[in-house]
């Protein structure tokens, strides 16, 4: 069943605290089941230094807690951050080192899930599905970010944000909520001055948080539009959101794209 695990996959099996089974020894294990006289047997090899992290953090599924003690908690040993820290110093920053923050946290966890060597290759604004999360990954990176933080995400919670971008604000509006982190009033908007603050945001900006690529067919689907080439076509996606109003650009960046 698992000879067709990669590296990635093996790796995160361990990080669960499953060692991988030789074929010799899953055939032990198969014919130590059929003479046994229990009516459930799991043949399974465990990694008990890596249960014992998990305990420690306070990831190890309950059926599993009895297998391994709890290692005891010294009063600083350096190791993960606080929820409450990680508060503590979000608190102290502006809104956007929060934000940067948290985003190097969330890429930091993706790249692990995913097996990359670093957080680089992490784009904040591509959506999870294309970056090859699957429903395992999905829900080992949910345990990461729950461990990181000290919150209690969804198991939906890539579905719910799509991107490491989208995760990132609802971990911000989680952990540091604040005028800039809760929801939009368009009528307390000085629009002329968001515009003037829109026009300082480079068009990389919009395309990391993953707007330009909603934008981009809204360009080329136009009546009478002729297919452009890409760097027209971002010139042209540049021109759209310098002519949305405020309410569209916000639409725009919070998902929307019915209109």
């Amino acid at each position: 069943m698992a000879g067709a695990l990669d590296r990635t996959d093996q790796a995160r099996m361990r990080r669960s605290g499953i060692r991988p089974l030789s074929v010799e020894e899953g055939m032990e294990l198969f014919d130590a089941g059929l003479g046994a006289d229990e009516p459930t047997l799991v043949p399974v090899k465990f990694d008990l230094s890596a249960l014992t992290a998990q305990a420690g953090a306070g990831q190890l599924a309950p059926m599993l807690q009895g297998l391994v003690r709890p290692p005891r908690r010294a009063a600083s040993t350096g190791g993960p951050v606080p929820a409450d820290s990680l508060t503590d110093r979000l608190a102290a920053l502006p809104a956007e080192e929060q934000t940067e923050m948290l985003l190097d946290l969330v890429r930091g966890e993706v790249a692990v899930v995913l097996g990359h060597a670093d957080a680089e290759s992490i784009v904040p604004g591509q959506a999870f599905s294309d970056l090859g999360f699957d429903s395992l990954t999905a829900v080992e990176l949910r345990n990461r970010l729950n461990a990181a933080t000290g919150l209690l995400l969804s198991a939906t919670l890539i579905f719910d944000y799509p991107s490491p971008a989208a995760i990132t604000e609802h971990l911000r509006a989680e952990l540091a909520p604040g005028p800039a982190a809760g929801a939009v009033d368009l009528a307390d908007i000085d629009e002329a001055g968001l515009r003037k603050a829109l026009a300082t945001v480079p068009l990389k900006r919009f395309q990391e948080l993953g707007v330009l690529k909603q934008l981009l067919p809204l360009v080329a689907t136009a009546p009478g539009a002729v297919t452009p080439a890409p760097s027209e076509a971002r010139q042209n996606a540049s021109r759209l959101i310098a002519d949305l109003d405020v309410a569209g650009l916000i639409e725009r960046a919070m998902g929307d794209t019915n209109n």
